[in-house]
């Protein structure tokens, strides 16, 4: 997304302002406890650290931003401006980072042509990257179980290249299966490559990683990857519910349970509808009857599942371990996920009541 801190754009059109998004990322003042001690530091070594701290703060307030204007359908800020203010309270005090700015939909392409431009001047950084990307996605072609060195991979994150994702969500798959180990500098990469993505991308190939994932361990860190990235889509949950695929309605659920990075009245409505929806759209795919299991027994309550194994007289099929709706012991499933969202439901209405 396109950001600056001017108000008109030389040579493209902004079709539509939509609003003005702010974004608030508030640090205590840990890091810069020692700063008066060290004072004598402060041009030596120790520098670097503090630059590198608030660099990090204005970076995540930055990010956040871009989310809230993607959110909204913007594909550009204009007027950006960060602050720094300090919050103080009962002998503590605490750093706020506000950054603000105007979401706006500017013409794709004029955009697209400028951009062409800028690429006529690219630094040798990108060319690199972009080299190093098309090697490793053309090894990706030919083998999908290729793993991207991590030490590789990285640069190719902080360039931001949106394929890049699909080396990312190839490498977390692999990672899980595998168990190899993901370090938080890792983490923390991919999450800010996944914030500065479009949001559409961002979320489509995400979510379609979960959906294909039967690995508890990398499905559960996609899910973390999602809610900490800000790609919670409701929209996109309520259609998913309607699908005849079964594992993009599983995958709606644990997609609609996760926390959005904020939350507003309208969400209200979004959680209701969707926790109609869960109830609609969840019908049993297993039989129900009533019959002997054994010669002596009387008659029992007993299912039949989609799998083949008929007589089931427990909750979870003894061949599949599926439950009458498809649904495994550990996973979310439609009556686990309407207690969240009903829960959620009432914390929102009190906080906007």
């Amino acid at each position: 997304m396109l950001v600056t801190t001017t108000n008109t754009l030389q040579g493209i059109e902004i079709k539509k302002y939509l609003k003005p998004v702010s974004a608030h990322v508030v640090a205590g003042t840990g890091f810069l406890s020692d700063f008066g001690a060290s004072f004598t530091d402060i041009f030596g070594g120790r520098s670097g650290t503090y630059q590198r701290q608030l660099q990090s703060l204005y970076d995540d307030a930055t990010n956040k931003l871009i989310q809230s204007a993607m959110q909204i359908g913007a594909n550009c800020i204009i007027g950006l401006n960060i602050d720094m203010d300090e919050i103080s309270g009962k002998g503590k005090a605490m750093f706020m980072i506000t950054a603000t700015g105007t979401a706006v939909i500017i013409e794709q392409g004029l955009a697209v042509q400028k951009n062409q431009n800028i690429n006529e001047a690219i630094n040798t950084d990108y060319y690199d990257a972009s080299y190093k990307l098309i090697i490793e996605l053309n090894k990706l072609e030919k083998d999908p179980t290729h793993y991207c060195q991590v030490e590789t991979l990285k640069p190719l994150l902080d360039s931001g290249i949106p394929e890049t994702i699909d080396l990312l969500l190839n490498n977390l798959k692999i990672s899980c299966k595998q168990s190899i180990d993901i370090s938080d500098d890792y983490k923390n990469k991919s999450i800010s490559f996944l914030q500065r993505m479009p949001f559409e991308v961002a979320t489509e190939k995400i979510y379609d990683s979960l959906f294909e994932s039967d690995n508890t361990a990398h499905i559960n860190l996609l899910k973390s990857f999602i809610e900490t990235a800000g790609l919670v889509d409701l929209d996109k949950v309520k259609s998913y519910i309607k699908s005849e695929d079964i594992a993009k309605k599983k995958g709606a659920l644990r997609i609609a349970t996760l926390k959005k990075e904020t939350f507003s009245k309208s969400d209200i409505i979004d959680y209701e509808r969707i926790i109609e929806l869960i109830q609609q759209e969840f019908p049993e795919i297993g039989t129900r009857s009533t019959r002997k299991v054994g010669i002596l027994s009387k008659e029992r309550d007993v299912w039949d599942c989609p799998c083949g194994r008929e007589g089931n007289t427990e909750e979870y099929c003894t061949k599949c371990d599926n439950n009458i709706y498809g649904f495994k012991y550990f996973e979310i499933d439609q009556e686990k996920a309407i207690q969240v969202l009903k829960d959620r439901v009432e914390v929102l209405s009190f906080i906007f009541k």
